[in-house]
């Protein structure tokens, strides 16, 4: 689906949005053995909210994503 965006070059996204004070951890079963990674523009160094490179998390045994307290994290799978 991703793949058909001009330059997109993943073939699935989820994407988070944490409103809380705390980071947030869940685990998501469909997505464990899947390989996912940041969304490239988190590890740019002009990224806005440096936070997130260094927080966020995907475990791809488990399926379980971690997003950083007050951030919005997208996760790209190829």
């Amino acid at each position: 689906m991703c793949k058909q965006l001009t330059g997109a070059n993943f073939d699935s996204a989820m994407c988070f949005i944490n409103i809380s004070p705390e980071a947030q951890s869940l685990m998501i079963d469909k997505q464990s053995q899947r390989s996912y990674q940041l969304h490239p523009t988190h590890l740019l160094t002009q990224a806005t909210d440096k936070r997130v490179a260094a927080e966020a998390k995907y475990e791809s045994i488990s399926g379980r994503c971690t997003i950083p307290a007050l951030s919005a994290v997208g996760f790209v799978g190829q």
